[in-house]
């Protein structure tokens, strides 16, 4: 049984390529095809040589650099809704109003604002978008819907977002749209 392994291995070996450290060309001649070779071109082709190429080894990303990624994605995602809502312009003829804002910290890593909404004409579902922004550049779109808005009295209005590491900073609303979703 060992004589049969051993001629197996030594026949297997023999067999292996010799080239196993052979170079490899790629060139391209003057009707523009690609060529691929272990010998390289003759001596009659004219190419044009690029040098030689070395692969780098990817970046590695820190968890640090992945969340101001984020960060910054999700900052850009709120710039791009907000300009679509300025185009848009929701309910210019309904005037309501947010009044008493409130935007505290609620834990780490949200933020929670609240307040009325006043005036408009009545609706049974009314849309209220804010988008806000941080003194440290962080950004926040805050969405709710409050039921039998508007007319003569005021509907409190509550809402929270997840803003990562900012939920301590200075936060204000940059603006506010209205739509009445009847």
């Amino acid at each position: 049984m060992k004589t049969i392994l051993v001629l197996f291995i030594a026949s297997f070996l023999f067999f292996l390529p010799q080239n196993i450290n052979a170079e490899l060309y790629m060139w391209i001649d003057k009707n523009g095809v690609k060529h691929y070779s272990d010998t390289g071109p003759d001596e009659n082709t004219t190419f044009e040589e690029r040098g030689e190429y070395e692969l780098e080894e990817p970046k590695k990303e820190t968890i640090k650099d992945r969340v101001k990624k984020l960060r910054d994605q999700r900052a850009e995602r709120s710039r791009q809704r907000e300009k679509l809502y300025k185009k848009t312009e929701a309910t210019p003829k309904n005037k309501y109003e947010l009044m008493m804002v409130r935007i505290e910290p609620d834990g780490k890593n949200h933020i929670k604002v609240s307040g009325r909404v006043t005036g408009g004409e009545p609706c049974r579902a009314l849309k209220v978008d804010a988008f806000l922004y941080s003194n440290n550049g962080g950004r926040s779109h805050v969405i709710a819907v409050l039921k039998r808005a508007g007319g003569a009295g005021s509907k409190l209005f509550n809402g929270k977002d997840y803003v990562f590491d900012h939920a301590r900073d200075d936060w204000k609303i940059s603006s506010v749209y209205f739509n009445c979703m009847d």
